[in-house]
């Protein structure tokens, strides 16, 4: 009879160890919830590019003016004196060497006052300008992630894309990345 009470006595131990594991898995709910959406969050920046734009342009100088209006008198006399020597002979050449001499120095006058300038140069000038170039870029900053839970729709913002679930733990859904840079058997603190 010992044997037999024996026997119950660990069937009902058996049974009851059933029984409070099938108890704590119905209540721990499931491990893992569907995803239903994950949404990309966008940042949009602006980067500025300052640069140099270079660019040459032809300048024209002209040389500077001569001194005064003498030399074109000057010039202009001696000219007319030469061509009013050769016209005529005795007193008629002597006047009209006078006469083209007075001739030929108002007109070296007036072509030196109508003169525009000296020689004309050109030169290349760089001009320089700082020019800003703006780009747009757009970048993911999180996902807003839709999950369904106990019959319940419910948003999160995830630094990372899940996958198509999520897992349980402790009826708690995780929704952050764990840490993998601190080895999990090591002491904190």
């Amino acid at each position: 009879m010992n044997n037999n009470l024996l026997a119950v006595g660990l069937g009902a131990l058996v049974l009851g160890g059933v029984a409070v594991a099938a108890y704590q898995n119905a209540n721990r709910g499931p491990e893992f919830v569907e995803v239903v959406a994950a949404a990309a969050v966008t940042e949009t920046e602006t980067i500025k590019s300052p640069r140099e734009v270079c660019s040459d342009r032809i300048v024209e100088r002209r040389a500077p003016e001569r001194d005064g209006l003498v030399g074109g008198t000057v010039a202009g006399a001696l000219i007319g004196g030469l061509v009013g020597n050769q016209i005529g002979g005795g007193s008629g050449r002597d006047i009209a060497t006078v006469g083209g001499a007075i001739a030929g120095g108002y007109a070296g006058r007036e072509a030196d006052r109508r003169h525009v300038g000296g020689q004309v140069t050109s030169h290349a000038v760089r001009d320089c300008r700082t020019v800003t170039d703006t780009t747009t870029r757009e970048h993911v900053v999180g996902y807003d992630v839709t999950y369904r839970f106990e019959d319940q729709l419910r948003t999160v913002r995830m630094t990372e894309k899940p996958g198509p679930t999520l897992p349980v733990v402790d009826g708690v859904v995780v929704t952050r990345v764990p840490d993998t840079s601190v080895p999990t058997n090591a002491p904190t603190g």
